[in-house]
């Protein structure tokens, strides 16, 4: 829309058989000196200097101390640079309501029969705003920003990675990639758990934009299509959140698989020990039986031949009393050579004569 701009002019409106003034355009050597933000300059208009609030219009915070600098803060306001530098000759348009709260005129701002507050709407920096009474320009911002969607510039370019359209797109995309990644049946723990974990992480992002929507102002620059880009946010939530529990039972069935198998694993290791020391027991029975037979083997043994040897030598006792009997009648007499004495014997010196004696 292109301002014709006249010095001084008053336009006057009817409403209601009232009065208002409707709008006033000045001319008066009006330049620029200084851009403070991407809503707001300082002027001098002849001798005066003041400092204009653009009407309509609602640019991302840059210069405040108390606040935090906003997304393409920096840029609204080196745009603004861009088409005001200092010195330019401009125009000045009033609505009803001439000054704001903190002192500040408030106006549209003419520049080669332009509107400059529709300018920054075009190029996605600053939102279409009405503080009412105030709302002359507002059709135009409106249109403006607009074309700015439409053309995806500022705000609404999702290459721009502070916007909440960048944002939104890249926890899409994170989404949908982290849902396809989902570890199929009989997957390892820890693959289950590592993929949870990323699972979680991405809901909790989705979260908070949904938390961060109502503040941020390149969320609110979405106006009629707030509700659209929400469902985004919280589609691409609900597909993590079905993943989440496709994993989740998953992986607890696996856990009872192994706890299963960790279980049958016990109770063999349990059955082999109890056989193991089934067959350690037998073996020590059967050792502890072959010594007590060979034991007793044994004992039989030095038993008989015990009886063996006394028999023997009784019998040579009787022999040699016998021996000693008749051989001490003979042995002296004849010299033993007749005698059948078999028994121990004494012999006299010479070895000619002999006496029966007790075998030792």
């Amino acid at each position: 829309m292109r301002y014709a701009l006249t010095l001084g002019m008053v336009a006057i409106v009817a409403v209601g058989g009232t009065t208002a003034v409707a709008a006033v355009v000045e001319n008066n050597n009006t330049y620029v000196t200084r851009v403070v933000d991407g809503d707001t300059i300082d002027v001098r208009q002849g001798d005066d200097r003041f400092r204009v609030r653009l009407l309509n219009i609602d640019a991302p915070e840059s210069v405040d101390p108390d606040e935090e600098t906003e997304c393409l803060g920096p840029e609204a306001t080196a745009y603004l640079r861009r088409i005001l530098p200092a010195g330019t000759e401009i125009s000045l348009e009033y609505d009803i309501e001439r000054e704001d709260r903190y002192g500040r005129v408030l106006a549209g701002v003419i520049k080669d029969d332009q509107l400059v507050n529709a300018q920054i709407a075009a190029a996605g920096l600053g939102r279409p705003v009405v503080y009412p009474p105030n709302k002359r320009f507002y059709p135009d911002v409106l249109a403006a920003w607009q074309q700015a969607q439409h053309e995806q510039v500022g705000v609404f370019d999702p290459g721009i990675e502070c916007t909440f359209v960048h944002a939104v797109l890249d926890y899409r995309q994170e989404a949908a990639r982290i849902a396809a990644q989902a570890p199929a049946e009989g997957a390892a723990v820890l693959d289950y758990e590592s993929y949870l974990e990323k699972v979680t992480t991405g809901i909790a992002v989705g979260t908070n934009l949904i938390g961060r929507a109502p503040g941020d102002h390149t969320f609110l620059a979405w106006d009629g299509n707030k509700h659209l880009v929400l469902q985004k946010v919280r589609n691409a939530t609900s597909n993590l959140l079905a993943a989440e529990e496709i994993v989740g039972r998953r992986l607890a069935a696996e856990r009872v698989r192994i706890e299963a198998e960790k279980k049958a694993r016990e109770a063999a290791a349990k059955k082999a020990r109890a056989e193991a020391e089934r067959k350690a027991r037998a073996e020590a029975e059967r050792k502890a039986a072959a010594r007590r037979a060979a034991a007793q083997s044994g004992g039989s043994t030095l038993r008989s031949g015990s009886n063996r040897s006394g028999g023997s030598g009784s019998s040579s006792g009787s022999a040699a009393r016998k021996g000693s009997s008749s051989g001490g009648s003979t042995g002296g007499s004849s010299g033993g050579g007749s005698s059948k004495y078999t028994g121990c014997r004494a012999y006299a010196p010479g070895g000619k004569t002999w006496r029966p004696i007790p075998c030792p």
